[in-house]
């Protein structure tokens, strides 16, 4: 109902006849997302004078929208994909949990986090992109390669004169490429992957 969209805080509310058994459980209140917004001023634009519910139809006994969302998929040239309904609510979890804490999307979804792990939540590729991309680690090894071109590993420290013979070892410069670490040779790890260090 467009009661339930408070435009001037963001908020929807949406009711759950399905949870309406639980304590709490009867209504829900998530943001009105930017891009949800849009497309509801559109149609609140659009609507009749003394127009209540913000899709009609559903008030008029339309009852499986499957078939009739199967429709509009295939009018906008894409191929339906397998649970229509479930595969949407599962990708806009994902897309807000890596934004959002995992409790707070719950909230706003109607699940638990044990339910959105097991039945919603997939692996995304913008992570894996973000991962490989990542700006901070790239500005990291840049500027480590600018610190390591002054390093010479063999150049001998400068002489410290007065040194007590106590600390006399300390001193001690025979150290070769490999440092304090025991020298890893190359082979196979445990999980199967080369090792190269």
């Amino acid at each position: 109902m467009w009661s339930d969209i408070n435009w001037e805080k963001d908020k929807i509310v949406v009711h759950s006849p399905k949870t309406e058994h639980h304590e709490g459980g009867d209504c829900r209140i998530i943001p009105l997302f930017p891009e949800l917004r849009n497309d509801l001023e559109q149609c609140f634009e659009e609507t009749q004078e003394g127009s209540v519910n913000v899709v009609e139809s559903l008030r008029k006994g339309c009852g499986n929208l499957g078939p009739q969302f199967l429709q509009i998929i295939q009018r906008a040239g894409l191929k339906p994909w397998p649970k229509v309904f479930r595969n949407l609510r599962g990708s806009r979890q994902t897309e807000l949990t890596h934004e959002f804490p995992l409790q707070v999307v719950c909230g706003w979804i109607g699940n638990t986090p044990e339910a959105a792990r097991r039945h919603y939540l997939t692996i995304a590729d913008e992570p894996f992109q973000k991962a490989v991309h990542n700006p901070v680690q790239q500005t990291a090894e840049k500027s480590s390669l600018g610190l390591n071109k002054n390093i010479h590993p063999k150049e001998k420290p400068p002489e410290i004169p007065e040194v007590p013979t106590l600390y006399r070892p300390l001193l001690q410069t025979d150290m070769d490429d490999t440092g304090l670490e025991p020298e890893h040779r190359r082979g196979w790890c445990s999980n199967g992957l080369r090792r190269t260090l």
